[in-house]
């Protein structure tokens, strides 16, 4: 597989967990937003999305454990996430 469609892959991943996450959050299902918020952090590291990861797993430290409740700030995290994908992928 090419460079280029391991990154569309990876692109169309990390903006389907992302979607998944928010739509999770705004059901009250903040396990699957964990869930979620660690997947897109795992899957773009090694891509090279450090502003992505880095979003992600603030968002992971805020929503806190399984079970847990969230920190204040959580939802602006997950704004975060979406404006570091908009930068990474110009606004796919």
């Amino acid at each position: 597989m090419h460079r280029q469609e391991t990154d569309s892959l990876t692109m169309g991943d990390i903006i389907f967990d992302a979607v998944a996450m928010n739509e999770a959050a705004v059901a009250g299902d903040l396990d699957e937003s964990r869930f979620r918020a660690r997947r897109i952090a795992s899957l773009a590291a090694p891509e090279g999305f450090d502003g992505i990861a880095e979003a992600a797993s603030t968002l992971s430290r805020l929503l806190g454990p399984p079970g847990s409740e969230p920190q204040p700030g959580y939802g602006a995290a997950m704004v975060a996430i979406s404006n570091e994908i908009d930068l990474a992928f110009g606004d796919a």
